[in-house]
């Protein structure tokens, strides 16, 4: 609209020409939005993963920071064992040779860790939302 201002008409043409403006925008960015969905169909069609939007790649740092930060706050064995299983994606069987353990033990260590894991993000997800939205008040 701003770059066509100087042809805006004058008086109640000027509203039906705003709303024209306003449908060929949202309009063309439904098109936009389908094209992008086709094409990520056909990407994960072929094997390739999509790129995420910006905005969402926005939100996925932001979670990821958040994991990294409750990552910290666990105890060393738990993170020891959440590197092995999580970032070098080993085994059960390998996880047991590494930390010299039965596969039970290495089931339980993981399943501890990653309990440890949750409840540390989600402390730290409540520590983010104020008291007032906490009792059900607007923030």
């Amino acid at each position: 609209m701003w770059r066509k201002i100087h042809d805006a008409p004058d008086g109640e043409d000027a509203l039906r020409w705003l709303y024209r403006i306003a449908y060929l925008t949202v309009t063309n960015h439904w098109r936009g939005t389908n094209r992008r969905k086709k094409l990520d169909e056909k990407l994960e069609s072929i094997g390739i993963q999509p790129a995420p939007l910006i905005q969402d790649q926005v939100v996925i740092r932001e979670e990821v920071r958040e994991v990294l930060n409750a990552a910290q706050r666990l105890r060393a064995r738990d993170v020891e064992v959440l590197r092995l299983s999580l970032w070098e994606h080993l085994s059960l069987e390998e996880i047991c040779g590494v930390l010299d353990i039965t596969a039970n033990a290495a089931k339980q260590r993981i399943h501890r860790a990653r309990e440890n894991l949750v409840r540390e993000y989600e402390r730290n997800q409540q520590k983010i939302v104020s008291p007032a939205a906490q009792e059900g008040h607007a923030p």
